[in-house]
């Protein structure tokens, strides 16, 4: 093969590769799959570089030359052909900038349970949850501005919008990036508390205009506190506040305290019909089918993680 034969390969070889490369790493970012290290074209040029050798301990000189003018001849006319080259950049480079991603990591020492991403103007999207042994989200979307921000829902964190980046996509860590969703956790004074002993329901209600729609509820004959939400909340954290408040509010006797911070120390969590957001009027109630109301309040919610409510007696 003559040296200039030999040197119009080197420039089309050089753009397959850098074009493979690009592929893969952009793949491997977006959609999860791929050879994240390309450390593999090392191991392509090494197998070359051994068949190369192989070649040239088996044949001559000459018969060399030849089996090397026609594979280089094959395998230019077949792969690297410079119009098929620019035509697979083309759609590569199309499809990068046309598609990209956004991931969802999860908050350290949290769980992502469900995630989502959906278009601000398309309703919410299909929820997913992480692979296993994972502890993050990734959806592939169409690239902003084409498509417009997207909205991202997370159990437990407020909604937030994103622009997913040609080539970089979005890359949203819950904690950091986006705010827990508010909590509330309600404890009971009185004869709410007593009733709630014997066959008595904790009922929260959200207020959407002149309507209120029940989003959580406590089963009969469940004692203690009840944490409304997904914020994490330890007891233990509270008992000194909650002594000096019934001490200050002298709402039960010096004996009782300590009878009244064991009970609170049980902490329910209520299965919850839908997160919390800051603004949302809820009714909290404590009633009974037989004998009525034994406490109700109404609160506003703020962007606070938990909000530690005493539910006092109304009768």
């Amino acid at each position: 093969m003559e040296g200039n034969d030999t040197e119009s390969l080197i420039v089309p070889t050089l753009f397959l590769v850098l074009l493979l490369a690009c592929a893969d790493l952009w793949a491997a970012h977006h959609f999860g799959f791929g050879i994240r290290n390309p450390s593999w074209l090392a191991v392509i040029a090494s197998a070359l570089g051994a068949g190369w050798g192989l070649v040239g301990w088996l044949f001559s000189k000459k018969e060399k030359e030849k089996t090397l003018e026609k594979a280089g001849r094959a395998f230019r006319k077949i792969i690297l052909r410079p119009t098929l080259i620019q035509v697979l950049w083309a759609v590569f480079l199309m499809a990068a900038l046309l598609f990209s991603s956004v991931t969802i990591v999860a908050e350290p020492g949290f769980e992502l349970t469900k995630a989502s991403v959906g278009r601000l103007s398309g309703g919410e999207g299909a929820s997913h949850s992480p692979a296993e042994g994972a502890n993050q989200v990734r959806q592939w979307v169409v690239a902003s501005p084409l498509a417009g921000p997207y909205v991202v829902r997370a159990d437990g964190y407020l909604p937030t919008l994103v622009e997913a980046a040609p080539l970089l996509g979005a890359r949203i860590r819950l904690g950091r990036d986006v705010e827990r969703s508010p909590s509330v956790l309600i404890r009971t004074l009185g004869s709410a508390k007593d009733a709630l002993s014997v066959q008595a329901r904790l009922r929260v209600f959200k207020r959407t205009g002149g309507d209120l729609k029940e989003i959580a509820k406590s089963e009969p004959g469940q004692e203690g506190s009840f944490l409304v939400g997904r914020g994490r909340f330890n007891a233990r954290d509270r008992l000194e506040y909650w002594e000096r408040e019934l001490s200050v509010a002298g709402a039960v006797g010096e004996g009782q305290v300590n009878q009244h911070l064991l009970d609170w120390s049980t902490v329910h969590r209520l299965p919850l019909e839908e997160d919390l957001t800051p603004g949302d009027t809820l009714v909290i109630r404590v009633v009974s089918g037989e004998n009525g109301e034994f406490a109700s309040q109404e609160i506003v919610l703020e962007a606070v993680d938990i909000l530690d409510l005493l539910l006092r007696s109304s009768i």
